[in-house]
């Protein structure tokens, strides 16, 4: 599985994380057909969603510009076509994105950042090899365990915006696969004295495909 699949499997996982899943029966879906759905990470999350306040012909302009279709101008900016101007900033999402043969011990781990929550296309990534995979004795709750080192770079794009995961190289990762949730499984990190739930994960065959949201801001 290459890391665009990743990508979009995990955009049905994001929306899970951030929204909660419809689905009873405790188990993701990651068909086609739910990756192409626009959630755009719920659009009914006030803490989502752009300030909507809407004034009326008579109201006061908050920033003193002039107000000229009789909506308030949110931004400090005209608003010139009959809609409420809420300016240009989306909403990113950071995370790391794991791509593992287990029984190869081989794979890739990046770090990128997104404003694209429906397909995952990176805004910036950084791109490792994965090295030195090997079994790991696995946490109470894991199934399994692998732990692995970061190697060369295979990928950059924009490494300056995606700062966090420039200069990893080196380092040594332990994660357990842990018990099914409604985001998949639950992604434990070992390398810690005390056994810490970091993410999601899901497992194909024998490929798995881990997923760490650093922040979504």
């Amino acid at each position: 599985m290459n890391l665009n699949k990743g990508l979009m499997a995990f955009a049905v996982l994001a929306c899970l994380v951030a929204c909660g899943s419809d689905d009873d029966s405790g188990a993701a879906s990651v068909s086609d057909s739910d990756a192409e759905r626009d959630c755009f990470f719920c659009e009914d999350d006030a803490g989502m969603q752009a300030d909507a306040s809407v004034g009326d012909a008579s109201a006061e302009d908050v920033d003193g510009k002039e107000d000229v279709d009789g909506k308030e101008d949110v931004d400090g900016k005209e608003d010139v076509d009959g809609k409420e101007d809420v300016g240009d900033d989306k909403p990113t999402l950071s995370l790391w994105v794991g791509d593992l043969n287990v029984e190869a011990y081989t794979g890739t781990y990046s770090f990128l950042k997104t404003s694209d929550f429906v397909s995952l296309s990176p805004d910036c990534i950084v791109t490792y090899r994965v090295v030195e995979g090997v079994d790991e004795p696995p946490c109470d709750d894991c199934s399994f365990a692998v732990r692995f080192r970061l190697g060369e770079v295979l990928e950059e794009v924009d490494p300056e915006a995606c700062a966090d995961g420039v200069g990893k190289s080196g380092a040594e990762l332990i994660f357990g696969h842990g018990p099914e949730n409604d985001k998949g499984n639950i992604l434990f990190d070992l390398s810690q004295d005390v056994v810490e739930e970091v993410g999601s994960a899901t497992l194909d065959e024998e490929n798995w495909l881990i997923y760490i949201v650093v922040s979504k801001i």
